[in-house]
């Protein structure tokens, strides 16, 4: 199964994040597929607005903390080379003169709050539920949000977020400037 889902209609690329059966959590495929889609579009002449969006019941859960487990043995070396790719990707859509929406619903937490940081705007649907989610799991903040955060919310809100990774809503995200 491809793990992010590429379709370019009408100048619209969608990037849709397809691991439904875990909420969209990161694994290596699905961060080097999102790299290389997301280099794709940043070539492609013919697109001229790019949508992140999640596929099932969620935009993006963060990383698969469940494979994180069964790999503790390999983490670190897994965290740098998957990290390595997350930003490489992230990097690709800052880049790109196109502008980045980021359509999200369900799960917005670690891998996915940072993704959507990154993003030039956002829309959220009603179910949007948003958590920076690294301080539950003992982790420091990956994928670009230590660096997007503070500027899209404050330095405070943004450490806010960061050490009590509560879960908001769409209307709260909204407040923040998310």
């Amino acid at each position: 199964m491809t793990s992010v889902l590429l379709q370019v209609e009408s100048g619209v690329a969608t990037l849709a994040f397809n691991r439904p059966q875990v909420l969209n959590a990161m694994d290596a495929d699905m961060m080097t597929q999102f790299r290389a889609a997301a280099e794709e579009v940043e070539r492609d002449p013919a697109v001229r607005v790019i949508v992140l969006r999640g596929e099932g019941a969620a935009f993006l859960a963060g990383g698969d903390v469940a494979l994180f487990h069964q790999r503790l043995q390999e983490l670190p070396d897994i965290i740098v080379r998957w990290g390595r790719e997350m930003h490489f990707a992230i990097q690709s859509l800052r880049r790109s003169a196109k502008p980045v929406l980021a359509s999200v619903h369900g799960a917005c937490a670690g891998a996915g709050f940072s993704i959507l940081c990154a993003a030039d705007l956002a829309v959220a649907a009603d179910s949007a539920r948003f958590s920076l989610a690294y301080a539950g799991i003992g982790a420091s903040p990956d994928g670009g949000s230590s660096f997007f955060l503070p500027r899209l919310v404050g330095y405070k809100k943004a450490m806010e977020l960061t050490l009590l990774p509560e879960l908001f809503d769409a209307q709260v995200a909204k407040q923040h400037g998310l």
